[in-house]
């Protein structure tokens, strides 16, 4: 079964827009970068994705749509991953570039400067938001992040 648009495609989404037998899949609006990093929401609401040409784009599963686009990172975007509430997104890039982003709105939040080498991975410690851990190959240490004041 292919899916209907020439953008992005996820499989297996719950929002189909694809009829027939086999896995339903949701079309993303049309993009002519590859994406080198992914995650989706835990409310599956939201897709992110973020590649080389430094763009971070946060579509909505309802209905593919393309929200916001986002152009912030000097680099490729190598880690994207949303918080286990949803409602934040963390993105790091292979210059050590990490920020955070309110999901649904895509304003920036924080960027969170000081890390020497590439962001391959980021997670995030449950059930706190409070804390982002930004690794590269080499080493990996806890972030504590900002508060709204901007103290840590």
């Amino acid at each position: 079964m292919d899916c209907p648009a020439a953008g992005p495609s996820l499989w297996g989404s719950p929002a189909s827009q694809c009829s027939g037998p086999g896995p339903a899949c949701l079309a993303l609006a049309p993009s002519s970068a590859r994406a080198g990093a992914s995650d989706i929401s835990a409310d599956q609401q939201w897709i992110a994705l973020g590649g080389p040409d430094r763009i971070l784009k946060i579509y909505h599963t309802k209905d593919g749509s393309l929200e916001h686009r986002i152009k912030k990172h000097t680099e490729w975007i190598t880690a994207v991953e949303f918080s286990p509430d949803s409602k934040y997104l963390a993105t790091g890039d292979r210059n050590g570039g990490l920020m955070l982003w309110e999901a649904a709105t895509g304003q920036e939040m924080f960027n969170l400067p000081g890390h020497k080498g590439a962001i391959t991975a980021i997670t995030w410690r449950r059930p706190s938001v409070s804390q982002a851990l930004r690794t590269s190959p080499s080493t990996a240490r806890p972030t504590p992040l900002p508060t709204a004041s901007g103290a840590t």
